[in-house]
This record gives structure tokens, sequence and C-alpha cells, in this order.
């Protein structure tokens, strides 16, 4: 069991530094895609309009091809699970319509449960 300092530690949010993050207004997760490298610090400039948006991890739409090649193989069913869970670390983002300097969000990033597999 690990201890109360290390499970404090690994809860505290840190920045996502040196990382890309791809944005979509909800609902064009497809069409709509646009790709920001993180700095150091987990910054990143952007204009975004005022409405509703969703940041991945991973691109959305890369991740679709790759489920849709893996579906069609052989061991289609352990191949799906590692596409499945990138497109959980995700995170909703409201950009309200009056103008904003910073705003912060927090993803959670799940433990990759295909590791867990027999």
């Amino acid at each position: 069991m690990p201890s109360e300092e290390l499970l404090e530690d690994l809860n505290k949010p840190k920045p996502l530094s040196n990382t890309k993050i791809y944005i979509a207004p909800n609902g064009q997760e497809t069409s709509h895609i646009h790709e920001y490298k993180l700095d150091k610090n987990g910054m990143v400039n952007l204009r975004l309009e005022g409405t509703d948006y969703r940041v991945f991890l991973y691109n959305p739409v890369e991740v679709d091809k790759e489920i849709k090649a893996q579906s069609e193989s052989a061991d289609a069913q352990d191949s799906e699970c590692l596409p499945a869970w990138k497109l959980l670390i995700s995170g909703d983002l409201m950009i309200p319509e009056e103008e904003q300097e910073k705003i912060e969000i927090l993803l959670h990033v799940i433990c990759d449960p295909c590791e867990l597999r027999p």
C-alpha cells in the first residue's frame, strides 16, 4: 500500500508540460480539431470564441482512424483498449462570451486500463 504522502502527492494537480493538446468545439471533434503545444509551465496562449470546447491529449481524428484499422484486425478485442482509453483522457472547456485573460483547466489522466489486462 502506498504511503499517505505518496497518495497526497499523486493527487496534487501538476502542470502538463511540453506536450500537445487538441481542442475542438463540442460536437465537432472530428471536423474542427486544433493542435496546440504547451510550454514547460503547461501554458499556451490562444484566442478562442465564447463557446464550449473539448480538450484532448490525443488527436481524436487519429484515434478514430486507429480504432477503425484495429477493428478490422484479427485481434481486435485486445487492440481496441488503448485507442478507446485515449479518447477518455479529455476535459470540458467553457469559454464565456466576455473576454478572459487566463483560464485554467484541470485534466484528470486516469491509469491505462489496458495495462491491467492479463
